[in-house]
């Protein structure tokens, strides 16, 4: 059984259920199957072609691992490209995952064997976008980030505030476990306005908050579309 906090227990899990009962897993969930608690039974898995209604990069993650143990290869398609950590983190342990294009992804099971990996997680951007926001704010800061996850498919905070005339400098760029890293140089600056959506959305779900920040700050009306699954997050 999987529970949680009362916040967890309102986010709504059938898009999680569904691929995954597809996949002949044999799973439970309060109010038809849409939020947890969640009850999982053993039994086994068939490889599914899946399309996703929203880009999730937590439903794809829970697909692409349940796919590991599955008969034959499963394949995802996303409306837009989401963040690959897990992607990258197979990888590193040598599952073969193919990138089929930019948003559909499969993997193979039954064609690997797990390597020992050590590794080096990076600074969390989510965590550093509060400092970012900041930085940007204060005027005449000048802020050094060391060692931050620059995942493109994270970063999207980063597109956006470059669109409101913010300005960055990154250095020691190098990969660690497929993930890209470096040291973010941040200055504080006067920012305009912009649109949001579309592809910005995904790559920026979790740093919506901060970015209501700057937007209060920044000179003209800022608009924010496509956010619809911000109802569901915390």
């Amino acid at each position: 059984m999987l529970d949680g906090t009362p916040a967890l227990k309102r986010r709504p899990m059938g898009r999680i259920v569904e691929p995954l009962k597809q996949m002949g897993a044999m799973v439970l969930a309060r109010d038809n199957d849409r939020f947890p608690p969640l009850v999982f039974r053993g039994g086994n898995l068939r490889g599914i072609e899946y399309a996703l209604p929203i880009a999730s990069a937590q439903v794809k993650s829970a697909i692409l691992l349940a796919g590991l143990f599955a008969d034959s290869p499963t394949t995802i398609h996303e409306p837009s490209p989401s963040r690959d950590h897990t992607e990258r983190m197979l990888r590193a342990f040598g599952v073969p995952i193919e990138n089929l294009s930019p948003t559909t992804v499969s993997v193979h099971p039954h064609q690997f064997k797990i390597q020992n990996s050590k590794f080096k997680i990076p600074a969390d951007f989510s965590s550093a976008a509060f400092f970012v926001v900041a930085a940007l704010l204060i005027n005449r800061s000048e802020l050094i980030l060391e060692n931050v996850g620059l995942n493109p498919g994270r970063i999207g905070l980063l597109d956006v505030l470059t669109r409101m005339n913010a300005k960055f400098q990154i250095e020691n760029q190098r990969f660690e476990n497929n993930e890209p890293i470096g040291d973010m140089i941040v200055s504080s600056v006067d920012l305009r306005a912009t649109d949001v959506g579309g592809s910005d959305v995904p790559r920026m779900i979790d740093e919506f908050p901060i970015f209501a920040i700057a937007a209060t700050q920044a000179q003209g009306e800022t608009r924010v579309r496509d956010a619809q699954e911000l109802r569901v997050k915390e």
